[in-house]
């Protein structure tokens, strides 16, 4: 197998170029190679004889952050993240890229491309990422975990939508389970649990329900209604 020598502006950009390697086995080792910053030895003796290139890594420095490249071509890719430039168009829905390799993981969506599969159910996606977010219902793992209550989630937008829950003042307290909650009204619904009251009941099959908003979920069972569909952009 060749060597791939690509040269990118953020290690956090790395997985994203992975993706674009479509035909690499799982089990292929990566390496990732940094460009060293000059000894100050080194920095001396480059006044005096010729320096490699990556001894002059430092040549290319982006005046907004800072941040060094080897190469000019890599300071150019690395300024769209300041400057907001996306010249990567895709054909189909229009939606803008900073780098192709970003639009063409994108194209999948479209294609229906899933080159990353599943050993343990075969269900495919389109990047390893997703991939790796699925692989964690098999083996159960919660990566993510809220340091308040020691909740774990599948991922990272998951404990993102948790951890506001705790910001938010709860005056109102269960006598039966101590649970607290914002206002009379979720404390009321939660006793429910307790009493095993179920005061909603489909018309239709007799079933109960607890909270009036399953019951309308329920409901669609008999209707055949439909009213969430999928638009991927």
């Amino acid at each position: 197998s060749g060597v791939c020598e690509e040269v990118l502006d953020s290690k956090d950009n790395l997985p994203v170029h992975l993706e674009t390697h479509t035909t690499v086995k799982a089990s292929t080792q990566w390496q990732v190679h940094t460009v060293p910053k000059p000894s100050p030895y080194q920095q001396t003796l480059s006044t005096e004889r010729p320096v490699s290139r990556l001894q002059s890594a430092a040549k290319h420095t982006c005046q907004v952050c800072g941040m060094s490249f080897p190469y000019n071509h890599n300071l150019k890719l690395h300024m769209r993240t300041h400057t907001g430039e996306k010249p990567f168009k895709c054909k189909v829905c229009g939606k803008c890229y900073p780098y192709k390799g970003y639009m063409n993981v994108h194209m999948r969506l479209h294609t229906g491309e899933k080159p990353f599969q599943c050993i343990e159910c075969g269900k495919g996606f389109p990047t390893k990422q997703y991939l790796s977010n699925h692989m964690m219902f098999h083996t159960g793992e919660k990566s993510y975990r809220c340091k308040d209550c020691g909740k774990g989630f599948y991922q990272k937008e998951d404990l993102d939508k948790h951890l506001p829950t705790h910001l938010q003042e709860k005056p109102y307290g269960c006598l039966d389970c101590g649970k607290c909650f914002k206002d009379v009204h979720h404390l009321t619904r939660h006793k429910l649990v307790h009493t095993g009251e179920r005061p909603f009941t489909c018309t239709v099959c007799g079933r109960g329900f607890s909270i009036q908003s399953n019951l309308k979920v329920h409901q669609r069972i008999h209707t055949g209604e439909k009213p969430y569909r999928l638009i991927l952009f």
